[in-house]
């Protein structure tokens, strides 16, 4: 409640952000992101903030800022109202817990009520060893989960290091909606078998998750 630069009356619709912006105690402006989450205003402040210090108008901020679509897969929204079902496609580069957790937070808010279909590829063998409790906290907020075979990138494979070091942990923790597919068809699959009408569906993933997604699509289009 101290700081200079706040946002105030935060809301959200669908991917958009609506607040008030205050500065040093005063409302000085509001603002809407076409950007979803908590963490699109904190970077927002954040650019606020350094445009006051090399005196940008206030007018040329929000004209910046309101012009922000985001970037190539982070929140991108691939299909919306899939099939006339209003189901939701959405590819994201996330692949560290505080992301991961971001980005389904960011559907929670912005889609209130709406079920929250994660699948998440995990990004190299040492970070899934060392953070899997933690990729598994992330994942809890999900409604349904998928994970896919880690991976590996530059690294060679840990012995006992797979996907289902996170999927045993989420289950241990009482997510039991908790799913491990080996191939893309295998998601797309499984996918159809859980997805509703008005549903989100998120892909998660620094690999090559993201080539999932017309296959998904695909599928969801001539079920």
């Amino acid at each position: 409640n101290n700081a200079d630069i706040m946002a105030k009356n935060i809301s959200y619709n669908n991917s958009n952000s609506l607040f008030e912006v205050w500065i040093n105690q005063k409302k000085e402006f509001n603002l809407e992101l076409k950007v979803p989450g908590l963490h699109n205003i904190y970077n927002a402040l954040s650019a606020i903030a350094i445009c006051l210090e090399i005196n940008v108008k206030h007018n040329y901020i929000i004209k910046g800022l309101e012009q922000f679509c985001g970037v190539k897969r982070r929140f991108e929204i691939k299909y919306n109202n899939i099939n006339n079902k209003n189901i939701i496609l959405i590819d994201d580069y996330a692949h560290h817990p505080s992301e991961i957790l971001s980005t389904i937070e960011a559907a929670k808010s912005g889609w209130p009520n709406r079920k929250i279909i994660s699948i998440f590829q995990p990004h190299l063998f040492s970070r899934t060893q060392d953070f899997y409790k933690d990729f598994s906290k992330s994942l809890n907020s999900s409604d349904i989960n998928i994970v896919s075979p880690i991976f590996a990138a530059r690294e060679k494979p840990i012995k006992n290091v797979s996907s289902s070091i996170i999927t045993n942990q989420l289950k241990k923790i009482g997510h039991n909606k908790t799913y491990e597919c080996d191939s893309f068809e295998d998601i797309a699959n499984l996918i159809i078998e859980h997805v509703n009408e008005n549903d989100i569906i998120l892909v998660m993933g620094a690999g090559d998750i993201y080539k999932s997604i017309n296959t998904i699509y695909e599928k969801l289009m001539y079920e």
